[in-house]
């Protein structure tokens, strides 16, 4: 409900002062293409087959992460 005030209330709102249209985009809910998307995505992960699903002209990345691949050190921001 939350996200629902922030975008269909204060961000309408917020576009209606300042003058600027708002439309809003359809999301994809439980359209069959994304749930049959998502389904195909976990039996990628669960089921024990190699062959991963990839569009255009990349491969899928790796499905496991090497070491050091996401390493983060936070640091301090730089001065201004």
């Amino acid at each position: 409900m939350e996200v629902l005030f922030d975008l269909d209330t204060e961000a309408y709102e917020l576009c209606q002062r300042l003058n600027v249209n708002m439309h809003r985009a359809a999301t994809v809910g439980t359209h069959p293409r994304f749930v049959r998307m998502i389904r195909e995505l976990i039996s990628e992960r669960v089921d024990d087959n190699p062959v991963r699903l990839a569009l255009g002209d990349k491969l899928p990345g790796h499905d496991v992460c090497p070491v050091d691949c996401c390493r983060y050190t936070p640091g301090r921001p730089p001065a201004r």
